[in-house]
């Protein structure tokens, strides 16, 4: 950043993580510590994203910082940025960032994917400009934690991985995290090498050269699989060097028809056997709703501390015909041996049930459709016939004309606005009535706004009642991250979480200066 100094200064790493990331992609050998994928690798650029140990800092930032540092990234010249950081909530400007960088200034982006362990997507590495990285331990075998989706491209080393630590110190810590600077390493000894590749050519070399792990070709779990450079270099030099035109395709047979499933009635049956090895009490399971149902994530039936070779059979009988995940857990992460541990599926048919060998074994069946819908707009206010589907709150939340002569420039669009202002009471626009929203996923809001004498430690929030439960924050509007007395678009993405109904209010505390908001055309959507 800027500041030259302080505890903002880019060379103070407050939070130890930054620097840990650094010294995997590029530590020199000092003989004592460790040495990084390119050690002393030319002309990296270092952008701060978060802020100080011991703070809110160390753990979030906002959108609009990381899209600034970014942009420094392109700026400066890089063609690499890692990012070893991320969020479960999407944004279609940061999308359309990094989208841009890939495709119009020939950037190549990694992000960590995810350290929560499940299926969840997890910003910016969801995108889909950007290679999202998974990790790997010692054995390459998938790390517990590593969140696995179809957004998954690569995996690297994540676990127990000693690097660089503040000025001086080393630590070992895991994470997917660790895993990026690996991959982003490695691309970045590949680049150098082979200059007159673009980035997607770098970025097919990786995937196509990764050591396939998991089940054979690209999952969700391992992506292509695990980075390798000298098989990435082969394949620059000897398969498909920069620059090369495409092979023509190879004619295939044509396939025999394969019968259509029969499609599920109403109801099923889920019948599974399970076998435990002589550690059972290590082996548990879950059968949940999978991405694509909306009860995404509810468990439907779970069990856990058997005994050593015992036989259990589950039977869960009338599921409705949705999508569901199974999983099959180890807590000491060696799988379930065989003989005699195993599991075996007969209803639904045709699930294939290998022995896992690690901390999870998971399949989904079902009616599994993850193919997004179209957003369906659920309510649209633009305050042109005064509050509509708002009422306000508070003693200073106000509908302003645009023909008011001392507030009508700050009407973003139309003829009326809402109106916050922190003067002495807190000051809100709240739904009238609880919408429902049983039939979607994921809500959208968008809305246009403008501050006015708004100082940097002031904000505005954006805010969510589900089924009649407290408000919560969904999104926090800082004045420091947007210029007052101009226009903006935001978007927020959330999840419904199986929610059957939803209120959203925009909330400005009092502060006691005399500071506004002015909001308009707010948009709530919803997709299936």
């Amino acid at each position: 950043n800027s500041q030259n100094s302080g505890s903002l200064y880019f060379g103070v790493d407050g939070c130890k993580h930054g620097t840990h990331v650094a010294g995997t992609v590029a530590a020199n050998d000092n003989n004592g510590g460790v040495i990084g994928v390119y050690p002393g690798a030319p002309d990296i650029k270092i952008v701060k994203v978060f802020g100080t140990s011991g703070s809110a800092g160390c753990g979030w930032s906002y959108t609009s910082s990381l899209i600034a540092a970014a942009e420094d990234c392109k700026d400066s010249g890089a063609k690499i940025i890692s990012m070893s950081l991320g969020g479960g909530g999407s944004s279609f400007t940061e999308r359309n960032t990094f989208q841009g960088m890939f495709d119009n200034d020939d950037m190549l982006v990694i992000a960590a994917a995810g350290n929560d362990g499940n299926a969840a997507y997890s910003y910016p590495a969801s995108y889909p400009s950007i290679m999202s990285v998974g990790a790997n331990d010692v054995n390459n075998v998938r790390a517990s934690f590593s969140q696995y989706n179809d957004e998954v491209d690569i995996s690297g080393p994540g676990v127990l991985v000693k690097s660089t630590t503040g000025t001086s110190g080393y630590s070992i810590y895991s994470g997917t995290s660790m895993a990026t600077p690996h991959v982003s390493g490695v691309a970045l000894v590949l680049w150098n090498k082979h200059t007159g590749c673009t980035n997607a050519e770098i970025r097919e070399a990786l995937e196509q050269s990764a050591l396939d792990l998991g089940t054979p070709g690209r999952d969700n779990y391992y992506g292509h699989g695990a980075v390798k450079y000298w098989a990435a270099d082969n394949y620059l030099t000897n398969v498909k060097p920069c620059g090369a035109p495409p092979p023509p395709p190879t004619p295939v047979p044509t396939p025999v028809p394969t019968p259509p499933p029969t499609p599920c009635v109403d109801t099923f049956d889920f019948v599974m056997e399970l076998k435990t090895d002589n550690w059972g009490s290590e082996t548990s399971w879950d059968l949940k709703y999978a991405e694509g149902s909306n009860q995404q994530g509810t468990i439907v039936n779970q069990g856990g501390d058997y005994g050593d070779f015992q036989t259990v059979n589950i039977v869960q009988n009338g599921l409705s015909c949705d999508c569901y995940e199974l999983n099959v857990y180890d807590t000491y992460g060696d799988g379930i041996y065989e003989p005699p541990g195993g599991i075996t599926i007969t209803s639904p048919t045709g699930i294939a049930t290998p022995i896992f060998s690690g901390f999870e074994w998971s399949v989904e069946f079902g009616t599994c459709d993850t193919t997004p819908s179209e957003w369906e707009e659920i309510a649209n206010d633009d305050f042109e016939n005064g509050w509509g589907n708002f009422v306000d709150g508070g003693t200073d939340a106000r509908l302003i004309r645009s023909t008011n002569a001392n507030q009508g420039q700050y009407v973003p669009s139309g003829g009326r606005a809402a109106r916050l202002r922190d003067n002495t009471n807190e000051s809100t626009i709240t739904h009238r009535v609880a919408y429902d929203v049983s039939a979607y996923s994921m809500l959208r809001v968008s809305f246009k706004f403008i501050l006015r004498s708004m100082e940097n430690n002031e904000d505005f929030w954006l805010q969510i009642s589900t089924d009649g439960g407290p408000f919560i924050t969904l999104s926090e509007y800082a004045s420091g991250n947007y210029d007052n007395e101009v226009f903006y678009d935001e978007t927020a993405e959330f999840p419904t979480n199986g929610a059957s109904n939803v209120k959203l209010r925009f909330r400005c505390d009092a502060s006691g200066n005399g500071d506004y908001v002015y909001l308009d055309d707010i948009i709530l959507e919803g997709q299936a």
